[in-house]
């Protein structure tokens, strides 16, 4: 698994504009990604998790079930949204991206300490 860098993908990037706080802000310009292990998944405390619409990534419900992921504060509260990093450009589609992370945002709480 990884952490993505928010300012390298326009969604993300929009969204931090607007002032939503993202994990990785700080990552070297150039990083991307920062791939960590299970084990590691508690280093970035959240109230919200977005993970990847691409095959063969972790769905909510295997998170929620993973003895280290589901340790998380965001996961343990359900507060996972879908991130679609591979839309195909374009209004409509940005804006079905958009969407479905507001979807979670909007509705989420502070689980964090």
């Amino acid at each position: 698994c990884g952490v993505a860098a928010p300012r390298d993908f326009d969604d993300l990037a929009w969204l931090a504009d607007l002032g939503v706080n993202f994990v990785g802000l700080d990552f070297p310009v150039g990083a991307w990604f920062e791939q960590h292990s299970a084990e590691q998944a508690l280093a970035y405390p959240a109230d919200v998790v977005l993970i990847s619409a691409l095959a063969g990534r972790l769905t909510a419900a295997e998170l929620q079930a993973h003895p280290t992921y589901g340790q998380h504060p965001a996961i343990q509260a359900g507060q996972i949204g879908q991130w679609n990093q591979s839309y195909i450009p374009g209004y409509p589609q940005l804006t079905a991206t958009l969407q479905t992370m507001l979807d979670v945002l909007k509705d989420a709480e502070k689980v964090t300490p």
